[in-house]
């Protein structure tokens, strides 16, 4: 678990960046090296006339991303820019994001959910239910009457979502969510991303459930 949990944050290999990212997206290497936060200027000097392939400029573009690192040289860091609306490569990012990150494929357990979702976003609760499939009918039979029932309402939205399974019970569909227009929690969803990234260790679960 720790493993596949650590994976995003692995600093990547040149081949691999080249066979699932340079050739997927060739005529995206230009935007995805100024995301990298290399300059208009240092991309026209590294990339030359005389550079013959899509695969050769990326090459370039990410061995100076590496030796630069103006921006953490890792998976995790290139799937949120290959998901920026300046690339556009969202189905890429999915692809990669599955390939590295077998965690985010798991089911969540609901104390993470309350302490990761429902205390970030207490306000988002009808959003998210809608967004997770609850019907209308349901979102209205548990709407709140206090903000001190909020947890309430997301425990029995969560329940709903679990016992249901009308959509795919895992942080990645959650986070899909998240990121939908019709709740605009990105900030929540990298998160949750860079949470679920993150080494675990005894201890460091431990302080994440007594802050419950």
């Amino acid at each position: 678990m720790e493993e596949t949990r650590q994976q995003l944050r692995d600093p990547p290999d040149m081949l691999d960046l080249l066979n699932h990212v340079g050739a997927k997206a060739p005529h995206k290497c230009k935007d995805i090296g100024l995301q990298l936060k290399i300059s208009q200027g240092e991309l026209d000097s590294i990339c030359t006339p005389n550079i013959s392939s899509a695969s050769n400029y990326y090459a370039k573009i990410f061995a100076y991303w590496k030796s630069q690192m103006r921006t953490e040289y890792s998976w995790s860091a290139l799937i949120s820019i290959l998901e920026c609306p300046a690339v556009g490569c969202s189905d890429l990012a999915d692809v990669l994001r599955t390939k590295y990150y077998k965690v985010i494929a798991s089911e969540p357990s609901l104390p993470e959910l309350m302490n990761d979702v429902a205390a970030q976003v207490p306000h988002k609760w009808k959003d998210i239910a809608q967004q997770l499939r609850t019907t209308y009918a349901e979102v209205e039979a548990i709407c709140p009457t206090s903000f001190g029932e909020i947890n309430s309402h997301y425990t029995q939205i969560f329940t709903i979502w679990k016992s249901r399974k009308s959509c795919e019970y895992t942080w990645r569909y959650l986070i899909s969510v998240l990121r939908a227009p019709a709740v605009g929690c990105n900030d929540i969803a990298e998160n949750l991303e860079a949470i679920l990234a993150a080494p675990v260790t005894s201890c460091s679960q431990a302080s994440r459930y007594n802050q419950m």
